[in-house]
């Protein structure tokens, strides 16, 4: 982990974004942490949040997401 400043708003924009999509809450589930642990990647607030394809990507390569089971 490199630094977590941002990490919890990173989280709830996520959570936004799903709800706004019209996702169903498990959905959400594995999108939202999934988003913030890739925004760790970077110092600072702004620096690291993802891109939906670098967000969709890193959960393909997770079999155990939340809303695979």
């Amino acid at each position: 982990m490199v630094g977590t400043t941002g990490m919890g708003d990173v989280f709830d924009g996520a959570v936004i974004y799903g709800v706004l999509q019209g996702w169903e809450p498990p959905e959400c589930a594995g999108f939202a942490p999934a988003t913030a642990a890739l925004k760790c990647r970077k110092l600072g607030c702004r620096a690291g949040i993802p891109s939906r394809p670098e967000v969709d990507a890193f959960r393909e390569t997770r079999a155990d997401s939340v809303d695979r089971a």
